[in-house]
């Protein structure tokens, strides 16, 4: 089982995969060759349907609607991405930006170096000689992946508070999934949907 982090722009995507045990087994930073369109979503489309395979749990970072000049365009992709998800993997989450941050670093208004400097000290030795802002952010969109995965299976696990927050409300008790919507296949193969709260 692979634990996939995805943050999709238009012209960038980083991309991020993790083992059960949280090592990295892959780091990159994907570059759009497409200038324009619909080349540039035809590039989304094909390199997303040969990325996934049917064990993988994927956390893709939501869209931000604050960025109303680029949401727009970056919609388009970002729905190539999600679908191919959907259909392929076994689990996704949807966090919104501002969790991805939360998740790395305690705060929902890290910089771009914050970011990057936080994922250089989790991948450590296996960090390559350059990390990009969207790899930083795949790495954390990873981690939500395989900790969400674990806490949806029914694991208890030890995490900080900040953490916590992103799966369980902290004024009632039960299960919330990353802030979005996740998919999942059941037991016979047909896609179900789960709505998840607001923490």
């Amino acid at each position: 089982m692979r634990f996939v982090g995805l943050d999709v722009s238009y012209r960038n995507v980083g991309l991020v995969i993790l083992d059960q045990t949280g090592v990295c087994l892959l780091s990159q930073h994907l570059k759009n060759p497409a200038d324009s369109d619909p080349k540039g979503f035809t590039w989304h489309r094909d390199t997303a349907s040969s990325l996934f395979l049917p064990d993988d749990v994927v956390s893709i970072e939501g869209l931000s609607f604050g960025s109303i000049g680029k949401t727009h365009v970056l919609a388009g992709a970002h729905a190539m991405w999600l679908e191919q998800a959907a259909a392929q993997s076994h689990l996704v989450f949807v966090p919104v930006p501002m969790r991805v941050k939360i998740w790395a670093t305690g705060s929902a208004k890290a910089s771009k170096s914050e970011m990057i400097a936080w994922a250089k000290s989790e991948l450590g030795s296996m960090a390559p000689p350059k990390i990009s802002e969207h790899e930083a952010d795949a790495l954390s969109l990873a981690q939500i992946a395989l900790n969400g995965y674990f806490i949806v299976e029914g694991r208890k696990l030890d995490l900080p508070t900040h953490r916590q927050q992103l799966f369980y409300h902290p004024k009632k008790t039960g299960l919330l999934e990353v802030e979005g919507r996740s998919f999942h296949r059941g037991r016979h193969g047909k896609r179900s949907s789960i709505d998840a709260g607001k923490a």
